[in-house]
C-alpha cells in the first residue's frame, strides 16, 4: 500500500521493441481500488533480484511450465521439475507469450516424479483443436484406462468430441471420475481449466475459466 514494496516477479520475455511479458506474484486484488504498479527504465537497476530466477515467485507451486521452449529441456519456473524427456511438441503462440502445440496422440512432456500431496490443484491454459475426436490429456500421472493407477485430467470423453472436462482417478483395481457437462470446454479458443482435488477426502471440483462446472 506504500507503493514501495517490490512484488516478486519473473520476466517471461523482455522485448525493448515490442510487447514484454512478466509474471507477478500478487498477494490479492480484492476490489477496483487495488493496484499494482510497473516501473522500468532505471539505468542503475542492472542486477535483477534473486527472486526473478530462483523460483520464489512460485513458492507455493510444485511445477510451473510456461512452455516457451521449442525443445528439451522445458524449464520449471518453480525450479523443481523441468521436463527432460517425452516427445517434444511444436512451438506456437500461446494465450500469454509462447506455448506448445501437442498433436493429441504421441507428444507429451515428462516432469518425473512429483509428490502432489493432498489437497492439490492441477491447472492449465488450453485451446482444444476442433478436429480432436478423442481424449485430449492435460495432466496425468498414470497410463490410460479407467482402472489404471493414478489420475488423468483431460478434455473429451473416450472416442468423442463432446468438450467435457474429466478428472479420472483409480488405484489399479477400481476407478472413479468427475466430469462437467458436454461443451464446457469449447474448441478453437483459450480456456483456463483447473481441478481442485482433496485426495484424502475423496472429493474434487472442476473449473473452466474460473467458474465451478462439476
Amino acid at each position: 500500500s506504500t507503493g514501495l514494496l517490490l512484488i516478486p516477479d519473473e520476466i517471461d520475455e523482455w522485448n525493448t521493441n515490442g510487447t514484454s511479458s512478466v509474471w507477478v506474484s500478487v498477494p490479492s486484488l480484492s476490489s477496483s481500488n487495488d493496484f499494482i504498479w510497473a516501473c522500468w527504465g532505471n539505468p542503475a537497476a542492472t542486477n535483477p533480484p534473486a527472486y526473478t530466477t530462483n523460483g520464489t515467485v512460485w513458492s507455493n507451486h510444485d511445477l510451473v511450465w510456461h512452455l516457451k521452449e521449442s525443445s528439451f529441456p522445458y524449464a520449471d519456473s518453480a525450479q523443481q521439475h523441468p521436463a527432460l524427456s517425452g516427445t517434444a511438441p511444436g512451438s506456437t503462440t500461446g494465450d500469454i507469450g509462447r506455448g506448445c502445440a501437442f498433436n493429441g496422440s504421441s507428444q507429451f512432456l515428462n516432469g518425473g516424479t512429483v509428490n502432489v500431496g493432498s489437497p492439490f490443484t492441477l491447472s492449465a491454459w488450453v485451446k482444444p483443436n476442433p478436429t480432436a475426436s478423442n481424449i485430449q490429456s492435460i495432466w496425468a500421472n498414470g497410463p490410460g484406462g479407467f482402472t489404471s493407477a493414478g489420475f488423468r485430467l483431460y478434455v473429451n470423453a473416450f472416442n468423442t468430441q463432446n468438450g467435457a472436462l474429466v478428472l479420472e482417478a483409480a488405484n489399479g483395481t477400481t476407478g472413479t471420475q468427475v466430469n462437467t457437462a458436454a461443451g464446457a470446454v469449447s474448441t478453437g479458443q483459450w480456456h483456463l481449466i483447473s481441478a481442485v482435488v482433496d485426495h484424502d477426502g475423496g472429493t474434487a471440483q472442476l473449473y473452466v475459466d474460473g467458474a465451478v462446472q462439476a
